[in-house]
């Protein structure tokens, strides 16, 4: 059995993993209260109260959006003024490039998700009454 030890390098990659997480969250959220805030501008039939509201969801979105950024700013400089050793890993282009490669292996899980879920799909014409994938029987 393998034992996993921690080290300076490894606990910085689980932050830098961390972050990444936390500002794929904040822009999906930003987007998605951005999607409501339109959605909400095109249904409030210009009703005072629910343009309001739309116009708060957008504001918010850019707040969460601009402390997002200035967060991927600061932490680096708060870091190096506590004389951390690799602080360097932690700044924006870093954390972006972090950011880039969980996005791209989600993309991939979700594209090997899609040919499982297509090679295994039967597929019906008629004239052809064949299976595509593996056959199983209930």
């Amino acid at each position: 059995m393998q034992t996993f030890v921690a080290t300076t390098d490894s606990i910085a990659m689980m932050l830098q993993t961390v972050i990444a997480l936390v500002v794929i969250a904040v822009f999906v959220m930003a987007i998605v209260s951005f999607v409501r805030a339109i959605r909400g501008l095109l249904d409030s039939e210009w009703e005072e109260a629910k343009k309001q509201k739309s116009k708060d969801s957008i504001r918010f979105m850019m707040l969460w959006v601009i402390f997002t950024i200035v967060f991927l700013i600061i932490f680096p400089l708060f870091l190096k003024q506590l004389w951390v050793i690799n602080y360097e890993i932690f700044t924006a282009p870093n954390i972006f490039a972090r950011v880039w490669q969980i996005l791209n292996y989600i993309l991939t899980l979700w594209t090997q998700i899609q040919n499982f879920y297509w090679s295994e799909t039967i597929f019906f014409s008629p004239s052809n009454t064949s299976t595509v994938g593996s056959q199983y029987t209930l």
